[in-house]
């Protein structure tokens, strides 16, 4: 969006132009949340193998991940976030393929950040139960 400023009415006006993306996202009425705390994002499940990682998402929605860090809050991955389509999953590197605790940052529906920690299983991580979260 772009937009040219009015000429100014007063002298010695400094005025600035700015250029904003905006992310618009529709939702249809079958998908609409059944409550503002519902949370889909721990249905993500992370398949590990070697270095790199699949984020598969099985929901409806976009999910946008942040970050994959450490329980102590050392990041393992080295994008600045990647936003992942309904239904789909991507493939990402990470710093250590060995991790088997973690946590992930994503953004939710009001631009917040709240994190959800994994457990890997295997070559499977899955979020821990609600219980756990704290």
């Amino acid at each position: 969006m772009r937009e040219i400023p009015p000429k100014p009415d007063k002298a010695n006006v400094l005025q600035l132009a700015m250029q904003s993306r905006i992310k618009l996202f529709y939702r249809p009425t079958a998908i609409i949340p059944k409550s503002k705390s519902e949370i889909w994002q721990d249905q993500v499940v992370f398949q590990k193998s070697g270095n790199k990682m699949t984020a598969q998402n099985p929901t409806p929605y976009y999910i946008t991940i942040i970050s994959l860090s450490r329980v102590k809050g050392e990041k393992i991955t080295k994008f600045p976030g990647i936003m992942i389509a309904p239904k789909s999953s991507m493939e990402f590197s990470v710093t250590d393929g060995g991790v088997r605790d973690f946590a992930m940052m994503y953004v939710n529906d009001y631009g917040g950040h709240p994190e959800l920690k994994y457990r890997c299983e295997g070559n499977t991580c899955k979020a821990l139960p609600p219980s756990q979260q704290g």
